[in-house]
């Protein structure tokens, strides 16, 4: 065999190397990963406030060691209205919090990694909380719960992160059917 006739064969065997590999591989712009994973809610075992204000400083939360509500307790999220719908042995699990009147802590944690803090407020609390806020308790036999900014409403004047639609917490359920 001539040198020439080696040469040739070796550059069609890469070019039809090359050629395979490019076809057989995927982009990961045509196809991206499905993000998969668990949304939970947990009580906070401590924190810190900023300010002296509602605000909860993110960097010094500590979870309790178990969620108060687990990805299989949650049947739905809306995200036009913010609301959780979730079966009853959660929602009576929230309903039996000891709360005050300044509100419980609460973090909302998507694949182990935190979304957004909050608080449970009951209802009947006097004092306004400017930060994410579920209100307590929820009437017997509901099974939905909105998540809300602000307590009794949204403040004026006050910046608070809205991350109720966090896009990884939509994709979680939606991916799970969970989303409506």
């Amino acid at each position: 065999m001539s040198s020439l006739n080696i040469i040739m064969k070796i550059t069609l065997l890469t070019i039809v190397s090359f050629a395979f590999v490019s076809v057989s591989c995927n982009k990961s712009d045509d196809h991206p990963q499905q993000i998969t994973g668990d949304v939970e809610f947990y009580l906070l075992h401590d924190f810190t406030t900023v300010e002296n204000s509602c605000e909860i400083d993110e960097s010094t939360i500590v979870l309790n060691d178990t969620a108060l509500l687990h990805y299989s307790d949650i049947i739905t999220y809306n995200d036009e209205s913010f609301e959780f719908e979730i079966n009853d042995e959660s929602m009576e699990r929230i309903q039996n919090i000891e709360h005050w009147s300044f509100g419980v802590a609460f973090a909302v944690m998507a694949n182990n990694s935190l979304v957004y803090t909050g608080y449970f407020i009951p209802m009947t609390s006097s004092m306004g909380c400017p930060w994410t806020v579920i209100n307590l308790p929820i009437l017997p036999g509901e099974s939905k719960f909105q998540v809300k900014i602000g307590y009794p409403g949204p403040p004026s004047g006050i910046y608070i992160p809205d991350r109720r639609n966090d896009p990884i917490l939509l994709e979680i359920l939606k991916n799970d059917g969970k989303l409506i």
